[in-house]
Order: structure tokens, then sequence, then C-alpha cells
């Protein structure tokens, strides 16, 4: 994933704050994911429109690139729904890694 923690290792000195942090992201970036795609199937455009926003900051503040492309992009198919969930896992087990380790590395979200 390219962008993803600029730089290639992001290390926080608090082991406490990484896994609060980790799990922030991980339990918005599920929620944010899950509106956008029921968005997506009843086709209301408001709430694709207030999930993507929402999604793509926070893919922004992580560096989360390619997730955040695929959400901007359509979810109408069930091929781009497999991709885009697919790319949210990565993003989910790299910040896993992080609250685990202290440190993301960019090979584990590619």
């Amino acid at each position: 994933m390219s962008g993803f923690f600029p730089g290639g290792d992001l290390v926080l000195a608090s082991p406490q704050l990484q896994q609060k942090l980790a799990a922030a992201a991980i339990s918005d970036l599920k929620d944010l994911s899950q509106a956008l795609i029921l968005a997506w199937a009843k086709q209301d455009r408001s709430a694709i429109r207030r999930a993507r926003h929402s999604l793509s900051g926070l893919c922004r503040v992580i560096g989360a690139d390619d997730l955040e492309q695929a959400a901007l992009g359509s979810l109408a198919q069930e091929a781009e729904i497999d991709r885009f969930t697919a790319l949210l896992e990565g993003v989910c087990d790299a910040l896993h890694g992080l609250a685990e380790t202290g440190k993301v590395e960019v090979e584990h979200v590619r």
C-alpha cells in the first residue's frame, strides 16, 4: 500500500498509546466501511458522500492511499466490494501490528 506510514515505519513511545490509537482507527475504519457499503447497496447518495468523506479523511491520516482510492470509487459490483474489503483487512492487519509491536512496515499492507 503506497503511502502507508510514509518513510517505512511509524514508532510511538507508549505501548498503551499505540494500542489505543490502533484500536480506535480499526474500529472507525470498519464502521465507516460498513456504512459506505450499505449506502452503496441502498443507492443513498447522501450517505455515500458522508461515508466517503469520513473514510477518506481517516485514510489520509494513516496514509492508507489504496484504501482511500477504493472508497472514492464505485462499490456497486461484488468484485469492487471484494477488493475494497481486502484492502481494509490489510490496513487493519497493519494496525494490529502497530498495537502489538510498536511499528508498521510498508510490506505488511501490500
